[in-house]
């Protein structure tokens, strides 16, 4: 009886190249999902922290039995937040819960979102 051959287990040096091959191309795609995404995340922290400025200045308002009164400067560290209608310089919350009204609108990376403050609850009505 003759010695069967014993085969060496291990990928051949062409199965190893096509893998590399094919991870530098998934490499080469990351940065192009990746900071769109990022710009994405950004853009909803911004969002939530206004949101939750606002909603902090409404409770703030309520709880000391005074009027709150925000400006776009105070709702964010950068030029992204604007006040409507043209020429509001801030929105005021009253104790009462009731707000002065408007449209707080959020922009960064060319996105821009806008939320209605309800001038009888104070609360933020939604985005647009």
């Amino acid at each position: 009886m003759t010695p069967q051959p014993q085969h060496m287990a291990g990928y051949t040096l062409l199965e190893l190249l096509v893998v590399l091959v094919i991870m530098a191309l998934l490499v080469g795609t990351i940065p192009g999902v990746a900071v769109p995404m990022v710009d994405s995340f950004r853009f909803s922290g911004k969002i939530q922290a206004v949101a939750a400025r606002l909603q902090e200045a409404r409770d703030q308002a309520v709880a000391s039995g005074q009027s709150v009164t925000l400006s776009a400067a105070a709702l964010t560290d950068h030029d992204e937040v604007t006040l409507s209608p043209p020429g509001r310089a801030a929105l005021v919350f009253y104790p009462d819960g009731s707000a002065s009204g408007g449209v707080v609108s959020v922009s960064y990376a060319g996105r821009r979102r806008a939320m209605s403050i309800n001038q009888v609850t104070g609360d933020i009505d939604g985005w647009q």
